[in-house]
């Protein structure tokens, strides 16, 4: 019987790894050894490794040297996608513009921290082609980690390692450095749909390669020059989901509260301060829609970000932060550049995809429309965009238009739909695997 041995890099991966439901498994010729935590998987009188994958994924240390060598590779790579640029100015000046002096004191504070000008170092290497062997056998010194997690494969004995995660943790730093085990086939499921031109450099050491999308593939081959053949897409959780849950066209019927939908972005922005405003326009002006909820990003936890929003409910604006989140029950959508952006898309809630400029902030959102993976969505003719906050109103005041339209080919090699579920791709995925 084939072992396959399936991790996830951090927690939200490990959280879709147990999610998902790997019954057809049972009854083929493979196994499933390992979720995430070892002590999950074997008794643990058996094991005495049971809790060793958790110690690793939450090692600071490894965490530390997996974002020093994406700021390297970063370095190598640095002409070959635009948000590279964006990423590194925020590893080295801070998220922060210098608009005044408040900002200037930070941003030089930023500078002179010993890990910022460790990442300056590391970035100047990188852009002067240095050479990745010797850097690994750099970082690798005095990683006695290596050693566990070489351990820890070998008691297992995996045919196959099956790894969700975006590239910029200890786990995907450890196999790096780590020699590769004989026997065993290395597979690398991307995490996300931005992953693959942000921060995502995929090694040799993998024998395969699980995508989003066609695009991403391109995206993986001209950065990290992988092996077209080595590449399959397997779409993504959240796109069967969103098929599914929105299945049918949105009425164009409107509701008698006319309810709109702000949903957030992960980079530092200033949301609340644009949802105020845009509440007091509701407030103050004959309108079209009358009430306006946030949707803050689920991963954007910031202490300070907690306090903008309790503002804002005191101001009488809702908050929603519900898994169970249903966008059809608005009847209409402000989306900053986010993942969302293409669950909205598929439920055709009339929307606006507002990317204004912010000369607080480098990645705002015009910037991150810039990014590889946002470009994708310009072939996309009945996206409506609005660049600032005076059109936007505009938009508000009249109703955004109605978003009538079918999904073609452009966004199927963004979004793909598939006949089989997610689970069942990857049972497919492990065939070809075990058949090569």
């Amino acid at each position: 019987m084939k072992k396959v041995l399936i991790m996830g890099g951090h927690p939200p991966m490990a959280e879709k790894i147990k999610a998902l439901k790997f019954d057809q498994l049972n009854k083929r010729i493979f196994k499933i050894e390992c979720a995430h935590l070892i002590s999950e998987c074997f008794d643990k009188r058996d094991v005495p490794f049971n809790v060793v994958l958790d110690t690793l994924l939450s090692n600071a240390k490894l965490n530390f040297r997996a974002q020093i060598l994406v700021t390297f590779m970063t370095g190598k790579n640095y002409r070959k996608s635009y948000s590279f640029k964006t990423r590194i100015r925020m590893i080295l000046f801070s998220q922060y513009k210098t608009v005044d002096f408040r900002t200037f004191k930070l941003v030089i504070r930023h500078m002179l921290r010993f890990k910022t000008l460790l990442h300056l170092v590391v970035f100047i290497l990188g852009s002067l082609h240095f050479s990745r062997t010797f850097f690994l056998y750099i970082l690798g010194i005095r990683v006695k980690e290596v050693k566990i997690f070489e351990n820890l494969l070998e008691f297992i004995k995996p045919d196959i390692l099956f790894l969700l995660d975006n590239g910029n943790n200890a786990i995907f730093f450890l196999l790096n450095i780590m020699k590769k085990r004989k026997n065993t086939k290395y597979v690398f499921v991307v995490y996300s749909w931005d992953n693959a031109s942000t921060k995502l450099f995929i090694p040799n050491l993998f024998d395969f390669v699980g995508a989003w999308n066609r695009d991403q593939i391109d995206e993986i081959y001209e950065i990290s020059n992988f092996k077209r053949d080595k590449m399959f897409v397997l779409g993504s959780k959240l796109a069967d989901n969103s098929y599914s849950k929105y299945n049918s066209s949105y009425s164009d019927s409107i509701s008698s509260n006319r309810k709109l939908l702000f949903i957030g972005m992960f980079n530092k922005f200033a949301e609340a301060e644009i949802l105020l405003e845009i509440n007091n326009f509701l407030e103050t002006k004959n309108t079209y829609y009358s009430s306006i909820t946030y949707r803050p990003h689920p991963l954007s936890s910031s202490s300070s970000k907690k306090i903008k929003i309790f503002e804002l409910e005191k101001k009488g604006i809702i908050v929603n932060t519900s898994k169970d989140l249903d966008i059809t029950d608005y009847d209409g959508i402000i989306c900053l550049p986010t993942s969302m952006i293409l669950e909205v898309i598929v439920a055709r809630v009339p929307t606006i995809f507002f990317i204004p400029d912010d000369k607080r902030y480098r990645a705002h959102p015009c910037d991150l429309f810039n990014w590889h993976h946002f470009q994708n969505l310009n072939t996309l003719k009945y996206l409506t965009t609005s660049k600032n906050l005076e059109s936007l109103l505009g938009f508000l005041e009249k109703g955004i238009p109605s978003s009538s339209y079918k999904i073609g080919n452009s966004f199927q090699n963004i979004f793909p739909k598939f006949e089989l579920d997610y689970e069942s791709r990857i049972v497919e995925f492990i065939d070809k695997i075990i058949g090569d």
